[in-house]
């Protein structure tokens, strides 16, 4: 069984969320992207940039405040 859709996958940082589940989420949706950021290397600004390098879009903050 697999989910088909694409999707971001972090680990947390507690029993529910654990770096193993991630693991096991990823393999059950093949198109899904599993971060290699740890749970204290996880903000704002480091989850944004590995989604955007992922998804293959260019971020920057210059960007992101003429979107506003």
């Amino acid at each position: 069984m697999a989910m088909s859709v694409p999707a971001f996958v972090m680990s947390g940082d507690d029993a529910s969320h654990a770096t193993s589940c991630a693991h096991a989420l990823r393999e059950l949706m093949p198109q899904s992207k599993l971060s290699p950021l740890m749970p204290p290397q996880q903000n704002v600004s480091t989850v944004r940039d590995w989604i955007y390098q992922s998804a293959g879009i260019a971020s920057t903050a210059a960007g992101a405040a003429a979107s506003n």
